[in-house]
Parts: structure tokens; C-alpha cells; sequence
């Protein structure tokens, strides 16, 4: 069992990333290229009225997802709105030869319990940070005291496109929300035009219980 602390900042939007957003993300953010990973579905487990809560079964893993403290994030320039989530993450790992099973059964429609497939692409950039929010490249296979995950994701649910941009600071807990702060306004100084709001600004079990 992997416990993880990290603090998150997300934004969801409608439709397909625009290509001004790929190009900044792919080409112009500092630091090595992105990973491109390779697409994925994810079947989550929706807990009714619990925005606080997520649980999915995804690569390899059941990870459970809950929302330590919730708090709104802003920032004057560049002019960034959102709410900054802190999240404690646990997985537990299963055998890869019975995925299909495991998988199939539980996506089986019409069972009881609410559940959704999200089809993702995930474009993902991650350095290392320091006590004053520097953004520090990440060597291969390099470890890190706390680990910076800048996302870009294209999302599909019940044949819908949306698409997800994320800033999650994991480590060590002290300062980390003050540390973010100092990381996201270095990365998204001189950003595309994002429409980085609060009204769009949530993690993933809300975006699941709300979105059609």
C-alpha cells in the first residue's frame, strides 16, 4: 500500500484542448519536454454526495482518493482563480493477469452503484521544487523531496470531449500550499489565455457527479 500527501490545483473545461493551449504546454513551458503517456481508461466509483472522495480502478491499481481541506487559491499576476484542494492518496496493487476480469466485472453496466468510464490522454511535466517555489528540472528516474506534476489531459465520458489542467505539488507537508503558490506563479507567468477561474476550478469526484 503507496500513501501520498499532495496539494492540487484543477481546472475542467468542455470540448477538445485548444491547440494554442497544446503548443504552450508541448513547446513553451521551461524545462524537458512533456510525457505523452499512453491512453488510458479509468473506471471511477461514484460516492453520492461525496466531493471529498474518490475511488477508481486504474493501471494496474485501486486507488482511494480523500480530501484532507479544501481553500481558495488566487493569485494577482498573472491573474489565476481557482481552489487549492489537499488530497491523501492510497493504492492498493493487483495481480496484472486478472485486470481484464476485475475490470469488466465491475464496469458491467446496469449494476447497482454509481460508476463512470473516463477515456483519458494525459500530457504530463515534472520537476523537482525548493522551500522558495524554484522550478527545478527532473532528471530520469531522479527522485524528489517534493515532486511537481504540471497535467494537460484530454477527457472523454459518455462520449462527450473535456479536457483538464492540473498543478499538484506532492512531498513533504510542511509549507507545501506556500510553496505551490510560489511554483504556480513562476510556471504560468505569460500563459495562454486559460480561463483559469474558480467556476471551474474542482477535483475529479465533482467533476464526475456534475458533468453530464
Amino acid at each position: 500500500m503507496i500513501s501520498n500527501l499532495s496539494v492540487e490545483l484543477r481546472w475542467f473545461f468542455n470540448g477538445i484542448v485548444p491547440a494554442d493551449v497544446q503548443d504552450w504546454f508541448a513547446n513553451q513551458l521551461p524545462g524537458n519536454k512533456p510525457l505523452q503517456e499512453k491512453s488510458r481508461k479509468d473506471l471511477y466509483f461514484i460516492v453520492r454526495d461525496r466531493e471529498d472522495l474518490g475511488l477508481k480502478i486504474s493501471r494496474g491499481t485501486l486507488e482511494l482518493k480523500w480530501r484532507q481541506d479544501s481553500q481558495p487559491f488566487s493569485l494577482s499576476e498573472p491573474r489565476i482563480i481557482g481552489v487549492q484542494e489537499t488530497w491523501i492518496k492510497e493504492k492498493w496493487r493487483y495481480a496484472k493477469e486478472y485486470a481484464n476480469n476485475l475490470e469488466m466485472a465491475f464496469g458491467k453496466p446496469n449494476l447497482k452503484g454509481w460508476r463512470a468510464e473516463v477515456q483519458k490522454t494525459r500530457s504530463i511535466r515534472k520537476h523537482k521544487v525548493d522551500t522558495s517555489g524554484n522550478v527545478i528540472d527532473l532528471a530520469i528516474d531522479e527522485t524528489a523531496v517534493r515532486l511537481l506534476k504540471i497535467e494537460l489531459t484530454s477527457l472523454t465520458k459518455h462520449d462527450r470531449p473535456w479536457w483538464t489542467f492540473a498543478i499538484e505539488l506532492s512531498g513533504e507537508p510542511q509549507n507545501l500550499h506556500e510553496i505551490l503558490a510560489g511554483a504556480v506563479k513562476k510556471i504560468l507567468n505569460g500563459h495562454p489565455q486559460l480561463d483559469l477561474h474558480a467556476d471551474h476550478s474542482y477535483g475529479y469526484p465533482q467533476w464526475l457527479a456534475h458533468s453530464n
